[in-house]
């Protein structure tokens, strides 16, 4: 018996990019996005003219929530991920039900390039 009152999995992808669609309309959506920009992409700003990147699938109803993280940073083309010696901000923003902005803003004078997780849940 199903006491969570999902009606079960209608729809899944379980990869390092993926999501799980229940029968209610409950989504939840997880991915990473590599080698991440600070740069390229603006700063912490969620400029209109940056890029907006997309879940894995729309959410049909509404996007409600949005979490980020820095999963770690390269140097010389190396991902360190047990390092604090740069730190900043990793910052998302829901544009809609298909997509999403990254903000990335580092506390030191540079272009830093990170790996970024993200989570997602809507219906």
């Amino acid at each position: 018996k199903n006491t969570l009152g999902m009606g079960g999995i209608v729809a899944q992808k379980l990869e390092t990019n993926g999501f799980v669609k229940f029968a209610n309309g409950l989504t939840m959506q997880w991915g990473v996005i590599e080698k991440y920009d600070e740069l390229n992409q603006g700063g912490a700003d969620f400029k209109s003219d940056q890029a907006s990147k997309l879940f894995n699938i729309a959410f049909t109803t509404k996007a409600l929530a949005l979490v980020v993280s820095d999963m770690g940073y390269y140097k010389n083309n190396i991902l360190y991920t047990g390092s604090t010696d740069v730190t900043g901000n990793v910052r998302g923003r829901i544009m809609d039900n298909s997509s999403f902005k990254v903000g990335l803003d580092y506390n030191v004078v540079g272009s830093h390039i990170v790996d970024i997780q993200w989570f997602a849940i809507g219906f």
